[in-house]
Formats: structure tokens, sequence, C-alpha cells
């Protein structure tokens, strides 16, 4: 199952659960926050209702911590741009299986 299957994942979203970080540098790039200032740089991820059974926002917040922290996006390729200005792609984002 993908992380698309379970969530709505698109840029410039306002009603998110969360967002994380798609361009920056390498150390933020998929870093999830709450804070929803400036969120065009950001991927908007909301858990449909009828998955939230499935799973908990919260949860996948914290699965995307894990993921930050153990740089899955720089170890697997996924991390494109220049070497100042870093970016991971939605579909990157949305194939993620769960």
């Amino acid at each position: 199952m993908r992380l698309a299957d379970l969530c709505e994942i698109k840029f410039n979203m306002s009603d998110v659960d969360f967002w994380i970080y798609a361009r920056g540098t390498e150390k933020s790039l998929g870093m999830p926050t709450t804070d929803p200032d400036n969120n065009e740089k950001k991927i908007g991820i909301k858990v449909k209702e009828e998955a939230k059974d499935k799973l908990d926002p919260k949860y996948l917040f914290y699965v995307f911590m894990n993921l930050n922290n153990s740089q899955y996006w720089q170890t697997n390729g996924l991390v494109y741009g220049s070497t100042n200005l870093r970016n991971i792609r939605i579909e990157d984002v949305k194939n993620l299986s769960f």
C-alpha cells in the first residue's frame, strides 16, 4: 500500500495534518512540521477520513521524523537539485510503501 492511497499529498495545502520540507538544505529535507508559515515550499500531508482507522496522523508525523533522522531521502538517492538548494519530489513521497 502506498502513502498516496491513505493520504492527500499536495503542495500549497492549508488544511493538513502536517507538512514536510520539500526544498531547502539537505538536512531539512523531509523534516515534518506543523508550522503553517511559508507552506509553498512544503508538501502538505492529510490522512484521508476513510483511512484514519488504519493510520493515525500523529503516528505518521513520527514516521516522517524517523525518515528524516535516518536520512532516508539522502541514502536512497531521492534528493535532487544544486548544491545549496536541494529538493525532494512529491511523487517520491506519494510512493512510500506501508
